[in-house]
């Protein structure tokens, strides 16, 4: 407030004057506040070679060495003073290793193994152990077993120890020790595991088959509905070279495995011969990535575990000669009258086969309503209850058209044969009006020239010509 007074001043200004010095002091310190923020910044950015100002070579004030060949300034800035910490110290374990044994697992002496024991009475039990337990015979037993003072549930076999006094040159050769199987690992990695199809939804239990050669995870189509399935078509190549395809993909479901570890995923639907699911790499990688742990007789995650089962499936396949059966009794008919009592959907009322012929109208024909000769009352009657039938099984409706055909009976050698007369509707003044004839019928001549190049015949029987 140079050149002016308090006492002159207006209160006005004087808001004015001390809201402008406050802007003022704010905006200075944020200046102040960012070029400490960004002071390490450009200390780092300045050690950049490309940012580097180079000396003069008659720069007096360089105080860089002489034997240099690059004369650089380098800019510093002061670094503020902060309470020294001491560093965090990382510790180390020693990991555990096991070392393979090198003792007999038959006579327990070093030097060799069970299957080089110089002992041949006692290394018959070898061959017997590795026929109970499905192992090579030139596998070492002392790396794949260890021996237990008592039986757990992890014992897989016991022996049986008969000491005696006796020399073993008195023995008999060929004596075999008593072996008893008791718990064997299950060569079939299939677990029971459970689908749910939506959030909300009762789970599907089902058995799935842990297949590491199979690139995709394949669903049985049966398990899920089928609101469930989208086309979606994929190619595989088998090992033998041969090409496997699928047609349906599901839509995103969960599969769990254990409590709160649940994979959401799209499964490919194809019919697997005593299979519910097989689980292929795709989850088989996403449970690795949970940390779900594969053992010989089971999968450990966390505190819970999962044991195999035995080979089930839990949606059996129909057989092809129960389909066959049942399509013979549904489906096949000996008669028109047969048919119609075992289709519930029939021909005529099903939309799949509804045509619709766009027609060209006439516009010069009007609608016309011609007067009804007259029948007799046999006729009448006839006419009566043919048409209820008619309407009753659904092949005629009620009309409000603008149109009216005459209607009569006609008892020609057909109709006589048959010993019923054929009721005749003629629709001249309705096809006069309809002008194009888009789907005439062919001429007899044509039909039979392009027999002789038809592979396919069908028959259609029509209930009436008219």
């Amino acid at each position: 407030m140079k050149g002016q007074f308090l006492g002159t001043t207006s209160f006005d200004k004087l808001h004015n004057m001390v809201l402008r010095t406050l802007k003022k002091l704010c905006n200075q310190r944020a200046f102040l506040t960012d070029i400490h923020t960004t002071g390490k910044k450009l200390e780092k950015a300045c050690e950049r070679p490309e940012l580097k100002i180079k000396c003069r070579h008659n720069d007096k004030s360089c105080s860089c060495p002489g034997k240099k060949k690059r004369h650089i300034k380098k800019f510093k800035f002061k670094k503020k003073s902060s309470r020294s910490f001491p560093k965090k110290r990382r510790f180390f374990r020693r990991k555990f290793s096991k070392k393979k044994g090198d003792r007999c697992f038959i006579c327990g002496k070093k030097g060799h193994f069970a299957k080089d024991c110089p002992e041949q009475k006692k290394a018959k039990i070898l061959k017997q152990i590795c026929a109970a337990t499905n192992i090579d015979d030139e596998a070492d037993l002392e790396s794949i077993f260890s021996e237990e003072d008592e039986q757990s549930s992890n014992t897989i076999f016991v022996l049986e120890d008969r000491a005696s006094d006796t020399d073993d040159s008195f023995s008999d050769p060929d004596e075999y020790y008593g072996l008893q199987v008791v718990n064997l690992s299950l060569s079939v990695p299939m677990v029971e595991i459970k689908i749910f199809p939506s959030k909300y939804d009762r789970p599907i239990i089902v058995a799935g088959l842990f297949d590491t050669g199979a690139a995709c995870s394949i669903l049985n189509p049966t398990v899920l509905p089928s609101s469930m399935w989208k086309p979606h078509r994929q190619i595989f190549q088998a090992a033998n070279n041969e090409y496997f395809s699928t047609e349906i993909i599901s839509k995103p479901v969960s599969i769990r495995f254990f409590p709160n570890c649940k994979i959401s995923h799209r499964l490919l639907g194809s019919s697997l011969p005593g299979k519910d699911i097989v689980i292929g790499f795709d989850i088989i990688q996403q449970l690795w990535s949970k940390k779900v742990i594969p053992k010989y007789n089971g999968l450990q995650y966390k505190s819970h575990f999962l044991p195999y089962i035995r080979p089930t499936t839990y949606f059996f396949m129909t057989s092809i000669h129960s389909l066959k059966e049942k399509l013979i009794r549904d489906c096949c008919a000996e008669s028109h009258t047969d048919f119609l009592s075992k289709c519930t959907n029939p021909l005529w009322k099903n939309s799949e086969f509804f045509v619709s012929l766009p027609f060209k109208l006439n516009e010069d024909a009007n609608p016309t309503k011609s007067s009804h000769t007259g029948m007799s009352p046999e006729h009448l009657q006839l006419a009566t209850t043919e048409l209820a039938n008619l309407q009753a099984e659904g092949l005629i409706e009620p009309t409000n058209s603008q149109w009216a055909c005459q209607a009569f009976y006609v008892n020609k050698r057909a109709e006589q044969v048959r010993g019923k007369m054929r009721l005749v509707i003629d629709y001249k003044p309705l096809n006069h009006f309809l002008a194009d004839d888009k789907f005439s019928l062919p001429n007899r001549k044509a039909l039979f020239a392009n027999l002789s190049t038809a592979k396919m015949f069908s028959k259609f029987d029509l209930k009436a010509g008219f």
